[in-house]
């Protein structure tokens, strides 16, 4: 089954365009665009841009691909914050995605053909002791409440308390 879902997938990446990330990935920058639409950028600085989301200014580094919120360091893909701040620079949105959604890196991973695993019946005998699983204690009645102190540790003892009236 693993076979096959590689198969069609390494078929499928064929016709993608090699200079754009997936499509899905393509999908994802669409959708961020368009939750960007509520953003305001400024230029702050070459390549550095305050951008307003609501109540908070966000400082965006297209340079070292960085966002105060956060999301892009993590996920790779630019922020909503960040594709304002592309946008408002001119640049293309796909340059500033990681490599890891490039055409190239998809069609690297699914290259290999994985072979399928023998059945038992082929498997070659091996001279090793057969393993078991180890044997299950368990004891009549409810588990006990108190925990198993260590044999150089001191018994609980009682409480002594002394009653008022």
């Amino acid at each position: 089954m693993c076979m096959v879902r590689l198969s069609t997938r390494r078929q499928r990446c064929n016709n993608w365009n090699e200079d754009e990330p997936c499509p899905n990935i393509v999908k994802r920058i669409k959708m961020l665009t368009f939750e960007s639409r509520t953003c305001k950028a400024y230029q702050s600085d070459e390549g550095e841009y305050e951008v307003k989301d609501g109540k908070s200014m966000l400082h965006v580094s297209l340079n070292r691909k960085t966002c105060l919120c956060g999301a892009w360091q993590i996920s790779g893909l630019p922020c909503k914050h960040a594709i304002r701040a592309i946008l408002a620079a001119g640049l293309n949105l796909h340059q500033f995605c990681s490599t890891w959604f490039s055409v190239q890196n998809y069609k690297q991973a699914y290259a290999n053909p994985i072979h399928s695993v023998p059945n038992f019946d082929h498997c070659p005998e091996i001279d090793m002791p057969t393993i078991l699983p180890p044997v299950m204690k368990r004891s009549i009645g409810r588990p006990s409440r108190q925990r198993k102190r260590a044999p150089d540790e001191p018994d609980k003892g009682k409480r002594s308390t002394t009653v008022q009236c």
